[in-house]
């Protein structure tokens, strides 16, 4: 399974840390995501740090830049979501970073409907 996170219109963020990249993100240990999956209401928050992205401008959507992981951490932790915690995720380049932060309501279902469980629960991560 790929993960990805679709940055539609970057250059109207007031800074973008990946803007000077015509092609893929470079593989350093200063440029990765971080996913942080906080609960509703209690217990610790659990955090994927994928420290290799691949990135770069879409050739299907305008402008946009997408990054992409299929490391097995970042899949368990999203086969994990519940409805009420948040989402966190960051990527971290030089100068800066963006994150993103948004409730979980309802991604679960998506997640089941797109058959993220059953690929989860067979051992196979990528799909």
């Amino acid at each position: 399974m790929i993960v990805y996170l679709i940055v539609e219109s970057p250059k109207r963020l007031p800074s973008f840390p990946f803007d000077k990249y015509d092609g893929p993100v470079e593989k350093t240990s200063n440029e990765f995501m971080k996913f942080e999956l906080v609960p509703g209401n209690q217990g610790n928050a659990r955090t994927v740090k994928v420290m290799v992205p691949n990135g770069g401008y879409s050739g299907e959507l305008p402008d946009a830049f997408e990054f992409e992981t299929f490391e097995k951490s970042v899949v368990s932790l999203l086969s994990d979501v519940k409805d009420g915690q948040r989402l966190s995720v960051m990527v971290n380049g030089p100068p800066s970073s963006i994150q993103v932060t948004f409730d979980t309501t309802g991604l679960k279902k998506l997640l089941d409907q797109a058959g993220l469980n059953s690929v989860h629960k067979s051992g196979s991560a990528r799909r």
